[in-house]
């Protein structure tokens, strides 16, 4: 039987997450200045989370809006956010403010909404199904989050998907269930299993974590919730970055052979 970890109630800490998540909460916040009718308020408020990514996250990860593929020319659709090892050629792989990144380096993709509703669910399924499809080193695989403490396969990578919304167009009695059975329905029409989506992050009542199919509620207001949401990416880019193999340029080219000079 697995030990369970401690768990206790450290007042130190929870006065750092708390300076912590006015800080982030206020980046998502400047994010979304524009009114909802501006034709451009998307963009704007994807450009704002992704300026204040990079001046979060250690220098060794690159943030981007765009693009991933592999080598056998399969790419995913547009992300608002990526998050990726700091790939080689980073300027080459930007061009006009969007990314084209080789699946290998990527980490992480976020979509922001400012409120959910069954078309922006069933977009971001879409676009997290684009990345599981994603084949890294020609032959490798995206996958899901391990569980009960099991390590993952050598060859399977993980990219921790988030949908960030400030709301919803749900009602907020027993809104999780209510969420979690759209996230459910939504998922089997697109043939996939919920878990494709990692987090659910609604800024105004709480956390999904659809790999386990839990959640948890009201965490403080939204400055926890948007805290507590950036630990737990930035765990995954810490633990991800470790297992991932260097980036192989050779796999994506196929030229002629070296011959020896005599």
């Amino acid at each position: 039987m697995r030990k369970r970890r401690p768990s206790r109630d450290s007042k130190q800490l929870a006065g750092v997450i708390d300076t912590a998540g006015r800080q982030i909460l206020d980046g998502f916040e400047r994010s979304s200045i524009v009114k909802d009718h501006h034709p451009t308020t998307g963009g704007i408020r994807e450009t704002g989370l992704r300026d204040f990514l990079r001046q979060l996250l250690p220098d060794r990860y690159y943030v981007g809006a765009g693009f991933a593929f592999d080598a056998n020319d399969v790419q995913s659709r547009q992300l608002d956010v990526i998050v990726a090892l700091e790939p080689p050629l980073a300027r080459v792989f930007e061009k006009d403010s969007i990314c084209y990144l080789p699946c290998e380096v990527v980490l992480a993709g976020i979509e922001v909404k400012k409120t959910l509703d069954a078309d922006e669910v069933a977009r971001a399924i879409e676009n997290a199904k684009s990345i599981r499809a994603l084949r890294p080193f020609g032959v490798e695989a995206f996958g899901t989050a391990r569980q009960g403490g099991a390590p993952l396969a050598k060859d399977l990578h993980r990219c921790f998907y988030s949908l960030v919304a400030f709301s919803s167009d749900l009602a907020k009695d027993d809104w999780a269930k209510r969420e979690w059975g759209r996230l459910k329905r939504l998922s089997m029409a697109a043939g996939q299993d919920p878990s494709v989506i990692d987090r659910v992050v609604m800024l105004d009542r709480g956390q999904i974590n659809a790999v386990e199919g839990t959640a948890i509620e009201d965490e403080g207001g939204a400055q926890r919730i948007a805290a507590s949401w950036f630990i737990h990416v930035l765990n995954h880019l810490e633990r991800e970055a470790q297992r991932r193999k260097p980036f192989d340029p050779d796999i994506y080219t196929k030229g002629k052979r070296w011959t020896r000079l005599e």
